[in-house]
């Protein structure tokens, strides 16, 4: 019988190390899931930027302004799903700034429409859908 007490301590204490051990890997790849994500948000905003110097340099300043205009888009979306409120509204004037002075490099203004956003509620008026999409979150 003790033999047996023993054999079944010693399995849960072996089961109990593993269960931790797998913990801490569990948590370390979660790490990793968010520097691969990082990446690839910066590696498609580089190529953007890569695309955009390339039509300055073709003197294709339409479609340099057509990338810009998506670039700031695509931070501002970044922008509303991480920042709330007033800290919000400051990336978005942040973002303005930034954008405003791109555009002054390709020698361009910045669009009216992007300069009248200023919350999350211009942003919503845009367009608001009425009804859920289904599949959609």
């Amino acid at each position: 019988m003790e033999e047996m007490l023993g054999l079944v301590l010693f399995g849960m204490i072996a089961f109990s190390i593993f269960q931790v051990i797998l913990f801490f890997k569990i948590w370390g790849m979660t790490n990793d899931v968010k520097e691969v994500k990082n990446k690839i948000t910066n590696s498609d905003n580089e190529k953007i930027v890569w695309e955009i110097r390339r039509f300055i340099l073709k003197e294709d300043k339409e479609k340099a302004e057509n990338l810009l205009f998506d670039l700031f888009l695509r931070q501002l979306e970044y922008a509303v799903k991480i920042y709330q409120g007033e800290s919000l509204t400051n990336r978005i004037s942040v973002l303005k700034r930034i954008f405003a002075h791109y555009y002054s490099q390709i020698k361009s203004t910045f669009p009216a429409s992007l300069q009248n956003i200023n919350t999350k509620e211009d942003i919503e008026k845009i367009f608001k859908l009425q009804y859920p999409l289904m599949g959609v979150n």
